[in-house]
């Protein structure tokens, strides 16, 4: 047997003389080496980030912070310049978690049975060259599989994709609990190429907000002296562009069901927080700094747009109803202030620039923050409360609304109208500004007009904003709508109420709901009601036929017949 020990380090550096090798020694010497130099390419794994030497892993901090933060956050991304290891660093964590062998320094997220990943690219050509190449060790040559990052006694097998020479599908890895790990190589397909093109303007205004307040305050901490600018911004950051990721939720919130409630409510609860810090913990200049946030938010939202404004009015006009009134706070606030500063003057306060003559674009829906409490409108009285539930479920509720509806506008033979209706909502205002350039006009939800528009209208809700002549229609049409709904619904607790006094033969009952309408009428002279007596009629003759007669009545004159019978037979 060959002997291939070392010596102790204090020896002097061994000199083999291969001539004194037997042929068999010698052939089991290259077999060693084969095996070692084997074994050298196909465990890379076990070289990245070192303990010691020039590549050690302390020099480079971002790509341990970046394995750090996956222990609290399910969403990560590693943006930073060319060839500084972005894909090595993406490319080790992967094969961490694919083998189930973690390195002793390790502090991310760890999984402890055989996962399935997807590792993309843009095309499957670059998936092929960067991904798979760094992974796999190779392309079109299958020899060198196993040479990159996933260790190749580790590899179980893979799939070739069709139609991509040199790619691979799928791979099968070996995990330390016995089971394997899948790992899939695709591309972006059509649908994600839109949706990462749609997204980018978004993701562009915010990279933009985040630079400049980088910037101003990084400058700022120059100008004041403060130690160590660079942490400053990135705390300035933090607190006036919030973090949005797992560990800045709520326990309830971390979930797929939580998280998915809590979307669109964290920046409202973050910009509510950032307020209360500063107006508390920032002495004279903090409290400053609070009402001229509160001030932007005016200009910006106008008075309805004031954090909790909304909620406010959904209490207040609960109560008031319930009291007796046909009340809208909206309505109210509105014409007080078309009394103290006239018309002009009372748009402004109540939507701020939007309500300024001339401007083009209402942002005070997008901006406003008046609604931070989801379902206030529960409260209040009406006869469907359908879309506070969905606003209650949060985006979850909205988008299975949402679904059902297109579902069955599909069904009912209106697949786009039925694909529209679920899309989301940047989709659907790509969808509405196409009508409203084709037809003229802005139409409501069942395809009447509200009112003409042109195509600059159609290319402001295109991007997303309402046109302002659009909003006054609908925030206007909306209050009347509603006060209407009030006033038909009073009528019809006076009918309901009547018709079982009637139907009981209970005199004093009837009086009572007569002197119900008479109050109503003194409290709201602007909405009076009757009693529908004819109404009262019919609900009476109804509350005194059987179940089988009520429902005979109620079905359509050409199947009244069938109905007729089918309920005699169900009954014999």
């Amino acid at each position: 047997m060959l002997d291939l020990s070392l010596p102790s380090r204090t020896a002097a550096a061994p000199v083999f003389d291969l001539s004194l090798l037997s042929q068999e020694q010698r052939l089991e010497l290259a077999g060693l080496i084969d095996e070692l130099e084997r074994r050298r390419k196909t465990r890379l794994i076990e070289s990245m980030f070192p303990d010691t030497g020039p590549l050690r892993r302390e020099l480079y901090p971002r790509h341990l912070e970046f394995f750090l933060s996956g222990a609290v956050n399910d969403e990560r991304v590693f943006m930073a310049g060319n060839r500084v290891g972005k894909t090595v660093a993406a490319g080790t964590e992967l094969t961490y978690h694919l083998t189930g062998r973690y390195p002793h320094w390790w502090r991310g997220r760890r999984f402890k049975r055989a996962i399935r990943a997807l590792a993309s690219g843009d095309t499957h050509d670059t998936t092929r060259d960067i991904i798979q190449d760094k992974l796999l060790g190779g392309t079109t040559d299958e020899t060198l599989y196993g040479t990159g990052l996933i260790p190749g006694d580790d590899i179980v097998g893979w799939t070739k994709r069709m139609g991509v020479p040199g790619a691979v599908e799928k791979i099968t890895v070996r995990h330390v609990s016995g089971e394997n790990s899948d790992l899939s190589a695709k591309a972006h397909n059509v649908f994600s190429k839109v949706a990462l093109a749609w997204g980018k303007p978004f993701a562009a205004a915010e990279q933009f907000n985040r630079r400049v307040t980088f910037i101003a305050a990084f400058r700022t901490a120059v100008a004041e002296g403060i130690e160590n600018p660079a942490r400053f911004a990135e705390e300035a950051i933090r607190d006036t562009q919030f973090v949005y990721n797992k560990g800045n939720k709520p326990q309830w919130a971390r979930g797929a069901i939580g998280g998915t409630l809590f979307t669109f409510k964290q920046y409202s609860i973050s910009y509510m927080e950032l307020l209360h810090r500063m107006a508390t913990t920032g002495g004279a200049e903090g409290k400053k700094a609070a009402l001229f946030s509160l001030g932007m938010l005016f200009l910006m939202g106008g008075a309805g747009g004031l954090p909790f404004m909304g909620d406010a009015e959904d209490v207040l006009d609960g109560i008031m109803q319930r009291l007796g009134y046909s009340f809208s706070t909206k309505q109210a606030r509105r014409q007080f202030f078309i009394d103290l500063l006239g018309a002009d003057g009372a748009a402004f306060v109540e939507r701020g620039v939007s309500g300024l003559p001339g401007v083009p674009i209402d942002v005070a829906g997008r901006l406003g923050m008046g609604n931070v409490i989801p379902g206030t409108g529960l409260l209040t009285k009406k006869e469907d409360y359908g879309r506070d539930m969905a606003e209650l479920l949060g985006p979850a509720g909205d988008l299975a609304q949402r679904a059902f509806q297109g579902v069955g506008q599909a069904l009912s033979g209106k697949p786009f109208e039925g694909l529209t209706t679920a899309a989301p909502t940047a989709v659907r205002n790509v969808a509405k500004a196409f009508d409203m350039y084709q037809t003229g006009m802005y139409r409501d939800q069942k395809g009447r007009k509200v009112i003409d528009v042109d195509g600059y209208d159609a290319l402001v809700k295109a991007i997303g904003f309402q046109p302002r002549a659009v909003a006054q229609v609908q925030e206007a049409n909306a209050t009347q709508q509603d006060l209407i709904a009030q006033n038909k619904l009073m009528k019809r607790e006076l009918a309901d109420s009547m018709a079982a006094a009637v139907f009981e033969r209970d005199l004093e009952k009837q009086q009572d709901v007569r002197n119900r309408m008479l109050d109503w009428n003194r409290t709201n002279p602007h909405s009076p009601v009757t009693i529908d007596m004819a109404g009262v009629r019919r609900r009476v003759i109804a509350m005194r036929q059987s179940k089988a007669e009520r429902v005979e009545k109620s079905a359509p004159k050409a199947i009244r017949g069938d109905v007729r019978a089918a309920l005699q037979e169900g009954s014999a």
